[in-house]
């Protein structure tokens, strides 16, 4: 409905008159949805849980999706999401798939809903991409003071609530440290999040300056928050150096993965190496880039082919011409993909310290050889295992001799 409403005021030359016809077509879209939402009665027998989350799919939207096929028995999960497109909120109970979706359009009107919900448990999933993460604080606060007895729990699936730069790879493309040497401010003013203009504005999330940003996180902390979860040690000691308040009230309880079989690769002539998912640039893709530059005017490594099995997403329409991209997969199909394109190695590219990283995991449970630089939740995992190897420097060129290296020793095994 909301890319009709679009499509109907692109018709509408005059932005005066385009914005007001938008906003009455919304209100009465939303008013229309609401009336069969998710606050069904029939639903609401079990205690409430209200899940704030971000709509940007990836690895936390998986996590959202397995948490809720074990709360929907105990709970009535209330999903809560900000559309930056839309300028609302969605709300969504996975207990049923009758259950119409409810959407609103402001903050008050939010908060004026849950006010008269039952909640029993607040659990903040991810707030990247809101319109003012420091607004969904406020909201909560306000909840947990009218019902002290409402538990709220804080997932850390990304380093937003440690800075607004939630990846902490700084305005220079290097992992930072929670330090610049020209200060944190300083950062945060050259940084880009995004691609594009847009892009950028809607990860930032609503921040101004670090400084208020860890202010109001730390007092959320420190007089809201119940518990807060990580998925590796890496991760627990980056909030704990941030805020020491939180060593009594963090706990690291790592991913569940989908194990697979382990993969057989064909004996073959090349060295093939390949990269999972979609790689952004904080996730590589620069890296990966110049690997491919390196190898086209280096004909001495002409036998070693790069994959990535996924996508790539950096902005820049043109790919390497001998990169070789298979695009979406389905995750059961992964291992059968491995086995066909005869990987050799699985090369985890990020630039940035992943909180846990999914494809490093299913990686090592398929058997082959891993590599990635010496940062985060992967390397934390790599460093302990027989096919792994840390790569201690980011450069492009040093990281694929030694990838090559490792391979070529592994073959000889």
């Amino acid at each position: 409905m909301s890319v009709l409403i679009n499509f109907i005021c692109c018709l509408v030359p005059i932005a005066s008159v385009r914005r007001k016809i938008r906003k009455y077509l919304k209100t009465k879209y939303i008013r229309y949805s609401n009336k069969r939402t998710v606050m069904n009665k029939k639903l609401l027998n079990k205690p409430i849980m209200i899940w704030f989350d971000h709509s940007l799919g990836g690895g936390t939207d998986v996590y959202s999706l397995q948490q809720f096929t074990e709360l929907c028995n105990q709970y009535v999960v209330l999903r809560i999401q900000y559309y930056a497109i839309y300028k609302s909120f969605k709300i969504h109970s996975p207990n049923s798939h009758k259950t119409k979706d409810c959407w609103i359009d402001n903050i008050q009107d939010l908060e004026n809903l849950l006010n008269k919900l039952p909640i029993k448990h607040i659990v903040v999933n991810d707030l990247v991409g809101y319109n003012n993460s420091l607004d969904i604080l406020d909201l909560i606060t306000k909840i947990k003071y009218r019902n002290k007895t409402i538990k709220v729990s804080f997932k850390c699936h990304d380093f937003q609530a440690v800075c607004p730069n939630f990846t902490l790879v700084n305005c220079e493309g290097r992992f930072c440290n929670l330090k610049y040497k020209y200060g944190c401010e300083k950062c945060w003013k050259k940084i880009r999040l995004g691609n594009n203009d847009i892009e950028d504005n809607i990860l930032r999330s609503g921040a101004i300056d670090v400084g208020s940003w860890r202010t109001a996180f730390d007092k959320f902390f420190t007089t809201i928050v119940d518990e807060v979860v990580v998925f590796s040690e890496f991760t627990r000691n980056i909030f704990i150096r941030t805020y020491p308040i939180l060593k009594t009230k963090i706990m690291v309880v790592p991913h569940k993965v989908k194990n697979f079989s382990k993969v057989i690769i064909p004996k073959h002539n090349n060295i093939n190496i390949a990269c999972l998912g979609n790689i952004s640039y904080n996730k590589g893709a620069g890296i990966i880039r110049e690997i491919c530059d390196y190898i086209k005017s280096n004909p001495e490594y002409g036998n070693v082919k790069i994959y990535i099995i996924g996508n790539i997403y950096d902005g820049i329409n043109e790919k390497p011409e001998n990169l070789v991209i298979t695009g979406e997969y389905k995750q059961e199909n992964l291992p059968s993909i491995i086995s066909k394109l005869k990987i050799d190695c699985i090369f985890i590219p990020s630039i940035c310290p992943e909180t846990f990283s999914y494809t490093t995991s299913e990686a090592m449970s398929m058997g082959l050889p891993v590599a990635c630089f010496n940062l985060g939740a992967p390397a934390e995992r790599v460093s302990q295992y027989e096919k792994g190897l840390i790569l201690r420097e980011i450069d492009p060129v040093k990281a694929l001799k030694k990838i090559i290296k490792f391979v070529q020793q592994l073959h000889k095994k």
